[in-house]
Formats: C-alpha cells, structure tokens, sequence
C-alpha cells in the first residue's frame, strides 16, 4: 500500500515516517522542555519498532510507561517507588551516572519507566525490592548532596511530564502531546506543529 504526501510517492511505514517527523522536530525545538518530551516520545516509538523489527522469533514485547511514582532521599541514597499491586516479575534495572531505565512485568504487562537526567549523579549500582505494594529501586548518590527534584528538569516541565494522558487511546495521547509541545515551542516550533495538525 503506498500514498501520496506533498506530490511525492512514499512507500507507506507509518511507524518510521512518524519517527523521521519527530526526529525534525527536535532538530529545530530549542525549549529544555519541548526536547526533553520529544526525546521521550522517539524513545516510546524507537522501542516499539525494536520489538516490531525483532526477526528471532521471540514474542514482541511492549512496554506500558509508567506515570505513576514516587521518590525519597536519605544523605546518600536515593529511592524510586513505583506503586505495583503484586510482586513484580524480570525485574531490570539500568543505571548510568545520569539516567534509570526499570522494566519489570506485572500480570502479564510488561512495564518501563524511563528517567534521563536526573538531578545529580549516581553511582552505577542499585538494589531493589518490593515491599508494601511497591517496587522500590535504591540508588547510590555520588556527591551526598540533597536533590530538590528527581530531575534536573525545571518544575514547568515536570508538571507537563506528569500528566497523565489515556495509554488506550494513542490518537489522543498523540494529539494531547502535540498541544503541550505548541504551547510550549517558539514560533518556528509551532509553524511545523501547525502544519503537521493539518496532515493529522
């Protein structure tokens, strides 16, 4: 199936087509935060295409996000709780001095949350447990030093990464993304978003 977009032939690949538009996007958006939710979304579409490109024979696998957590801090570590009604299975955590990636199952959805720049580094270790309905992931700070935020990402900005938008219904998700990233972009940002809305 093929379709005609701006007088040119493309062979139709939905998935890699909105990829390539997300990937312009971010090449012209300079807001922290208009980036760092783009950057969140080819990361969401680059895991669905792994798992769709997977020629193994191994079942497809696709992570639900996770929008619902918390944290604490002592001097030297910090604790992730991510709120799991029972105990959670193939548990993974990744740790890098900046980032933390936890995938785990529980049921039979697979789940990820997914944190980049955290607000100070951390040692690449961890340990988790779960405990009291949650899975609780601790980190080593690096420099015994109090976060104020999770993220270095400014208070505007994680408000708009916490909103939660309905999973079941990507069209809105999609829709509702493009609307924080308009209100949020600079005039050139929100030429491309208008003209994008039109194709939509």
């Amino acid at each position: 199936m093929q379709y005609v977009k701006d007088k040119k032939l493309y062979d139709y690949n939905p998935p890699n087509a909105d990829l390539e538009e997300w990937r312009g996007l971010l090449n012209i958006a300079t807001r922290p935060s208009v980036r760092t939710q783009i950057e969140q979304l080819i990361s969401n579409l680059e895991s669905t295409l792994n798992a769709s490109n997977n020629t193994n024979g191994t079942s497809k696998i696709v992570y639900n996000t996770v929008t619902s957590f918390s944290w604490d801090q002592t001097q030297r570590n910090v604790t992730v709780l991510v709120p799991v009604s029972e105990e959670p299975k193939d548990v993974n955590v990744d740790v890098k001095p900046d980032s933390l990636d936890i995938k785990f199952v529980s049921g039979t959805k697979h789940y990820q949350l997914k944190l980049k720049k955290l607000f100070s580094k951390i040692n690449t270790t961890s340990t988790w447990k779960w405990k009291s309905g949650y899975l609780q992931v601790k980190l080593e700070k690096e420099n015994h030093v109090n976060w104020s935020s999770l993220t270095s990402n400014s208070d505007k900005e994680k408000k708009l990464l916490s909103q939660k938008t309905d999973e079941s219904n990507p069209q809105a998700m999609l829709m509702d993304m493009m609307k924080n990233l308009y209100d949020q972009g600079d005039d050139e940002m929100k030429r491309t978003i208008a003209k994008a809305w039109v194709n939509v």
